[in-house]
């Protein structure tokens, strides 16, 4: 039998069953494949692409929302409050890690932001003029364009006013 703990419950992997305190859910065989393979070795953080290569079968040029959704129903079962988790976290822009220690990891260092600084010295370019000037940072959704924008006002001491532009009121 292979568990894994939750901080109000445990998973069993080889039933597919979540017993927290007052519930108790299964789990299809996808969501146990993921849980598997996000707790090997834990709290590992693993990329969207290895999930949805190792879970789904899928190449690196399939592009599809199974593994968000899957994460969605997962966290449903997991987590005491789904929009708040503490198990199956988000590494934003990267992937997903499973937490199973007495409490979540903190957020990444900013030391840790690697890959980007072609985008932060692009950042610097257009605020550096002597103008004030409004940057408007876009792209499709979960890139990462606010991690970027709050990672360069952090290394740089400034203060930033992130303007959501989407439909919400």
């Amino acid at each position: 039998m292979r568990w894994l703990w939750l901080f109000d419950g445990r998973v069993d992997l080889t039933r597919g069953r979540v017993e927290r305190a007052r519930t108790s859910a299964t789990l299809t065989s996808l969501e146990a494949r993921l849980l598997t393979r996000l707790a090997e070795p834990a709290p590992h953080m693993v990329d969207r692409a290895t999930l949805r290569h190792d879970v789904w079968g899928y190449g690196p040029r399939v592009h599809t929302q199974a593994l968000e959704q899957a994460v969605r129903r997962l966290r449903c079962k997991l987590e005491h409050d789904p929009s708040a988790p503490r198990h199956l976290l988000t590494e934003h822009g990267v992937g997903y890690r499973l937490w199973l220690g007495e409490r979540p990891p903190a957020v990444a260092p900013a030391d840790r932001f690697v890959g980007r600084a072609a985008e932060l010295r692009a950042l610097d370019h257009w605020l550096d003029q002597p103008e004030p000037t409004l940057l408007t940072v876009v792209g499709a959704g979960g890139v990462g364009k606010s991690r970027l924008v709050r990672q360069w006002a952090h290394e740089r001491g400034e203060q930033l006013e992130i303007v959501p532009l989407g439909d919400d009121p």
